[in-house]
């Protein structure tokens, strides 16, 4: 028989669907703070993972330079044997990129007259030079350059010494960059056969060109340097400066920067 439930009496407890939501809304959080935790985790490693790389580049840019340095202080070493002490010869080079490093001065200037007094020093008056002989062609070459060069400069790069087996003497390669700004006199003594392109000239006018050069010294058993000449890379430089291999392969296909050239030119002007 069923007792009817007084006022006092307690009220029965629902199972309410709040009372099931409860593990679940747990769940979803520790899941979605899991989700967080490993969103931040793999940000962590993507960041550690990128210093990474750029720390590796950086070491592989340094142990990339300390190596050349290291190839290059190996070519200087002195050798045993050799008829010409290597590092005096190293040295010669390095003096003259020393004094002439700017260039070479006016005639009238002390200046110059140091710097011939220093050539004539470490050179043989009989020196062989673009396919000629004597010492005056490369001075007289030089300060015809220099001249008609605005702004001129030489950085130094390597200097490799290589050893004749059956001589035994020394020839210095040395790379350097000559840099120099172009004018019309510039344009006008070793590039006239683009005067009448107005377009190329305003171009090139007033701009400064770094040109990759290598130099080779030849020196004697007296240590004197017997035979210099020079390679001059004017596609390379020219590219980068005007960016269209055509223009470039008119500009300096027809150049007259060789000495041989330059007397040629002086000859036909004379008759």
């Amino acid at each position: 028989m069923l007792r009817e439930r007084t006022w006092d009496d307690p009220a029965p407890r629902r199972k309410g669907r709040a009372g099931t939501r409860l593990p679940e809304e747990k769940i979803a959080h520790q899941r979605r703070l899991r989700a967080f935790n490993q969103r931040a985790h793999v940000a962590r490693r993507q960041n550690r993972i990128t210093t990474l790389t750029a720390e590796v580049a950086a070491l592989a840019y340094e142990t990339s330079r300390l190596e050349g340095k290291r190839d290059s202080l190996a070519s200087v070493r002195l050798r045993a044997g050799a008829y010409l002490n290597d590092h005096a010869t190293a040295k010669v080079v390095y003096e003259y990129l020393k004094v002439f490093r700017f260039g070479y001065r006016s005639a009238l200037d002390e200046e110059a007259l140091l710097q011939e007094r220093f050539l004539r020093s470490i050179m043989r008056q009989d020196l062989r030079c673009f396919g000629f002989v004597g010492i005056d062609v490369l001075l007289n070459s030089f300060r015809l350059y220099c001249s008609t060069h605005s702004n001129f400069s030489m950085y130094f790069l390597r200097c490799d010494l290589v050893q004749d087996d059956m001589s035994g003497l020394i020839t210095c390669h040395v790379q350097i960059v000559v840099s120099q700004r172009l004018t019309r006199a510039t344009l006008t003594m070793y590039f006239p056969h683009i005067l009448h392109d107005e377009v190329l000239v305003q171009a090139l006018i007033g701009k400064q060109v770094d040109i990759p050069t290598t130099a080779y010294f030849c020196f004697d058993d007296d240590g004197l340097v017997e035979s210099y000449h020079s390679t001059m890379d004017f596609v390379k430089a020219y590219l980068a400066l005007l960016g269209n291999l055509e223009t470039v392969s008119h500009l300096v296909g027809s150049h007259l920067y060789h000495p041989a050239k330059q007397q040629a030119r002086l000859r036909a002007r004379s008759t």
